[in-house]
């Protein structure tokens, strides 16, 4: 079996804070699942092995080209220090300079210099207006290895294609070639792609990441407990994704320019605000220009939002699998939510009524009742409510409204 096949679960051990380091040491091991070789540096080589012979065959087949990273809004050559500011010369540099020009033995040159290094590295590969040399039209990795396989009798190894991610570059926006969401940087859709791509699973929250390198960083500052400071006031927190967030959202002047009018919350963006304040508070979003789902006539406020819409609902996408049972989820955050029924988890406590609760959004609803936070407002009657289900059945039952 594959060693990327599966999620690997991942084990955590903090040890005693050193007095030089800052916070304290990490140790993540791998336990194979049973059945599979527990001789790690020799599946580290199959691996690898395996990817050469599939990059080999890419490259031979198609216009698909591996590109080092992002930088800023430069692309950079992962076989020279060449950086351009359009994709498309990349692509076109890296054919003619370093793929199409060489013969067998520099072509393997070529592939072995993408794995330079000592660990498993992911390969970044630009599959933009991907075709094969039949002219074929190719949509995915998946859909060109099924291709190679059926069209062209190629032996392709399937089970490693977890370590190649691919990108789209087609709009000026930073878009996810699988579930085409939008982001501001390419950083941020780099990080995103941990979210398809599964090897590795944080057995506490149940994050996914590509590499184990990415679960050690998460882990670090998300789960390793300690003590931190915040760099603005006095107050400690005991993770540093915590002091994260309490710094930008307390002192980062930047991520408060849109103040909520009814309650004390603060937003980024104007967007965010209007879709708090509907949740929240009832008020309708302002009237936009629409995207209108060619299935089901919903409407939307993006084309992201309808496609994703369309995955969700029209194509019943499930690519996330319950570890514990056969059930399958659209997305990591279904997935996390009903993990938590197998488990029976409830790391969130409530310092009034001791009550315990497996998300902290659901510690946060619960604390507006002992606050007496009744933020939903009804606007026939003025009667005003805690939580938004009473609200909400409040509104069908008097008032004849479907919220």
């Amino acid at each position: 079996m594959d060693l990327f096949l599966n999620i690997t679960t991942i084990y955590h051990v903090m040890t005693t804070r050193n007095k030089e380091e800052l916070g304290y040491q990490l140790s993540i091991e791998y336990e194979p699942r049973s059945g599979e070789p527990k001789n790690r540096k020799e599946d580290v080589n199959t691996i690898i092995s395996k990817t050469k012979s599939n990059l080999k065959e890419i490259f031979t087949f198609t216009n698909a080209t591996p590109f080092r990273n992002v930088v800023g809004t430069n692309f950079v050559c992962h076989l020279c220090p060449i950086e351009f500011t359009d994709s498309g010369e990349l692509k076109k540099h890296t054919l003619e300079e370093h793929i199409r020009h060489s013969d067998a033995e520099q072509f393997d040159e070529v592939i072995n210099e993408i794995f330079n290094g000592k660990f498993i590295p992911t390969i970044k590969l630009d599959i933009t207006s991907l075709t094969c040399k039949c002219d074929a039209t190719i949509n995915s990795l998946e859909d060109l290895f099924q291709h190679l396989i059926e069209e062209h009798k190629r032996v392709i190894n399937t089970g490693i294609k977890n370590i190649l991610i691919p990108f789209k570059f087609e709009t000026e926006q930073w878009r996810c070639c699988v579930c085409v969401r939008e982001f501001g940087t390419f950083k941020t859709l780099l990080e995103h792609m941990n979210s398809h791509i599964s090897n590795y699973m944080c057995e506490l929250c149940n994050s996914t990441f590509i590499t184990q390198e990415r679960l050690k960083i998460h882990m670090k500052f998300s789960h390793e407990l300690g003590t931190f400071k915040c760099n603005f006031c006095p107050k400690v927190f005991s993770t540093k994704l915590k002091v994260y967030y309490h710094e930008r959202g307390v002192h980062t002047k930047k991520n408060k320019i849109k103040n909520c009018e009814h309650c004390d919350e603060q937003f980024e963006t104007l967007w965010e605000r209007q879709k708090h304040q509907f949740k929240e508070h009832g008020i309708a979003v302002p009237k936009l220009t629409k995207v209108k789902c060619n299935v089901c006539d919903r409407e939307f406020s993006d084309q992201s939002a309808n496609n994703l819409h369309f995955r969700r609902c029209h194509l019943l996408e499930k690519n996330h699998k319950c570890q514990y049972c056969d059930m399958r989820f659209f997305d990591t955050s279904s997935l996390r939510k009903h993990v938590y029924k197998h488990t029976g988890e409830k790391n969130f406590h409530c310092q009034v009524c001791s009550k315990s609760f497996s998300l902290k959004n659901t510690l946060t609803e619960h604390m507006r009742i002992h606050d007496n936070d009744r933020r939903y407002k009804c606007e026939h009657c003025g009667q005003t409510f805690v939580q938004r289900c009473s609200w909400r059945g409040h509104m069908r039952t008097k008032h004849g409204h479907h919220i």
